[in-house]
C-alpha cells in the first residue's frame, strides 16, 4: 500500500533480483477496481500477507 494515496502498488518480476525486468501495477482505491483489489488481497492472505500500510514489503516466490 502506498502511504498517502492508499493505492496498491505491485512490482512483478520473474526473478527476485533487484535489477530484473519488471512490470509495475498500480490499483487505485476507486470502486471500479474493488473486485481486482479484493482478489489480490485474498491471494496474498493465503500466503500470510495482509495489504496494509504496515504489512508491505517484498514477497518472494508466490508462484510456488
Amino acid at each position: 500500500m502506498q502511504d498517502g494515496d492508499c493505492d496498491l502498488h505491485l512490482e512483478i518480476s520473474a526473478t527476485p533480483e533487484k535489477n530484473a525486468p519488471r512490470v509495475m501495477v498500480e490499483t487505485p482505491v476507486d470502486a471500479e477496481y474493488c473486485t481486482a483489489r479484493q482478489s489480490v488481497q485474498a491471494q496474498l492472505k493465503q500466503h500470510g500477507r495482509n495489504l496494509t500500510e504496515t504489512d508491505g514489503g517484498e514477497i518472494q516466490n508466490l508462484s510456488r
